[in-house]
């Protein structure tokens, strides 16, 4: 039981320092890092109006459950990553967007499906646009989407800022678009590009709140061993 107290303890004190560190740490770590489309209503925080559908996207987990979103003419779909830590994360390089679609109506071929890169600042407001195309081929059939986007220069997401993509069906449709997520079989996602930072940092609550919690633990495992020493040696 002592050991097990220290060890809570111990950790309990690294939590306690990666927590005062966080303001100033980069955590850079090279790789490609990629953002599955969920079906996770995007709630919390604030973002552009005027969307058919916003939701977040989640890092590095591939979803096990499909989801599919229709889309009238002209409408949108919106899909956030998590929000940026304290400081700014800048990125380099070409962004991928893979996304699963299909055109209802057969004469909706050739017609324009929009895959675009944004970033938002943390009062939601849009502070960069990317945007990219890819026509219906085959209405009817479940058609894959892979663009590639390349902002000249630096991209960069400040302080409680996100990354996110919008997936728009033209307004000249003439019918519906479906658009398919969340499953190894249609495994929609962002792309970053490689030696991309790590973004985004542990949230500071979620440290805070193990730590409480770690504490909490190892203080009741001390109490617990005082109590049996007393009892035993009144």
């Amino acid at each position: 039981m002592r050991q097990m107290a220290t060890a809570l303890i111990v950790i309990l004190l690294v939590l306690i320092t990666q927590v005062a560190l966080i303001p100033t740490a980069s955590a850079m770590v090279a790789g490609e890092v990629a953002w599955y489309l969920s079906d996770t209503q995007a709630t919390g925080f604030h973002h552009p109006g005027a969307h058919a559908y916003d939701k977040i996207m989640n890092k590095d987990t591939e979803g096990t459950e499909e989801h599919m979103l229709t889309l009238d003419a002209e409408h949108k779909a919106w899909w956030y990553t998590n929000g940026a830590p304290s400081n700014v994360v800048e990125f380099n390089g070409d962004w991928n967007i893979t996304c699963w679609v299909k055109a209802l109506s057969e004469d909706d071929k050739g017609k324009r499906v929009y895959t675009k890169l944004k970033v938002i600042d943390s009062s939601g407001i849009e502070i960069f646009s990317k945007q990219g195309y890819t026509q219906i081929t085959n209405p009817g059939d479940i058609q894959l989407i892979e663009k590639t986007l390349s902002p000249s220069g630096t991209l960069s997401v400040p302080s409680g800022g996100r990354i996110a993509i919008e997936i728009g069906w033209v307004s000249t449709a003439a019918g519906d678009l479906e658009v398919y997520y969340g499953s190894s079989t249609h495994n929609s996602r962002l792309t970053c590009p490689p030696n991309s930072p790590v973004y985004p940092a542990p949230e500071l609550p979620t440290i805070i709140y193990m730590s409480i919690g770690l504490g909490g633990i190892a203080s009741i495992a001390i109490l617990k061993r005082a109590r049996y020493k007393s009892s035993r040696f009144p």
